[in-house]
């Protein structure tokens, strides 16, 4: 994300990136994660208010119970004494075994909701905060979600040695835009001449990036931070690609508390993740900055 979008350049320079990897990536992975959590908690209560309907349905139309799908329990091999009776398995050991095997069927079902294990201090404390957040995040419009996304990564901007006003920023991302838009001009070109011998136009990136440009200009007037929600077509494929506001702000969207309150979690939990256990967390985001 941050490779993909103005902070680049930033990113990549060590003699200016340390508010990225000590504020920016530990922040938005720790924005992220509560939004991974809030997905796979929402698609828990959608799935149970499902099965809680079916058996209404069942029961109208007179049906039996829907069965359950029967735990594959990994319990030891059973033992018999020596007059050949059964022993029978300790009730703590055959409820060990329904937990494993109910763990196992929810990370089948809904994946990995504790993305982030060891990199965090074990315990209902930080639990808690993660589902806090996850909770928090039910309460925001997906737009201000994006201006969140954007608030935290022009915190590369606000203090340090790459240290920039919104006019700075603004032509920063107009650079970087413009950068891409060459690129894929470039690759574009690169492919019809290997296709040479077919007919085969592409559409000038410069040319749909002016038409985007345009829309953006005027879909801002229209955003939550104007009080104006929702704005966006129908169809999500007919939506804009989000690009990073140099003037983001979330907190001009809600007259309460409720984004200042998920910002004050993120910046708690990303904290914490980068200095729980630090020379993991250096560790992991040098290996990333290798990749690239």
């Amino acid at each position: 994300m941050i490779y993909n979008c103005a902070l680049k350049d930033t990113y990549l320079n060590n003699s200016h990136n340390a508010i990225i990897k000590e504020v920016t990536i530990p922040q938005l992975t720790a924005f992220f994660s509560m939004l991974h959590v809030r997905d796979i908690d929402n698609r828990k209560l959608s799935d149970d208010k499902k099965k809680k309907k079916r058996a209404t349905d069942r029961e109208e139309a007179g049906l039996s119970e829907e069965e359950e799908e029967e735990l594959e329990l990994e319990l030891p091999p059973i033992k018999f004494t020596k007059k050949g009776k059964k022993i029978e398995l300790d009730p703590e050991v055959i409820e060990e075994a329904k937990v494993k095997a109910l763990f196992k069927r929810e990370m089948a079902t809904y994946g990995r909701t504790w993305i982030w294990e060891n990199y965090y201090a074990e315990g209902e404390e930080r639990k808690d905060i993660w589902l806090a957040g996850a909770a928090a995040l039910r309460r925001i419009n997906h737009q201000v979600l994006e201006d969140i996304e954007d608030y935290i990564m022009l915190k590369t901007y606000k203090t340090g040695p790459a240290m920039l006003n919104i006019e700075g920023i603004h032509r920063r991302i107009e650079k970087d835009l413009q950068e891409k838009r060459e690129r894929t001009t470039m690759q574009l070109a690169t492919a019809a001449d290997k296709k040479e011998n077919e007919e085969e136009k592409f559409d000038d990136p410069f040319e749909i990036g002016a038409v985007e440009d345009k829309k953006r200009t005027f879909a801002v007037k229209y955003r939550p931070h104007e009080k104006i929600w929702n704005f966006m077509p129908d169809d999500p494929n007919d939506r804009l690609p989000h690009l990073l506001r140099a003037n983001a702000d979330p907190n001009a969207a809600y007259i309460d508390s409720r984004v200042g309150d998920v910002l004050q979690l993120t910046e708690s939990m990303g904290e914490h993740m980068r200095l729980h256990d630090e020379a993991s967390w250096d560790h992991i985001t040098k290996m990333t900055m290798m990749i690239f």
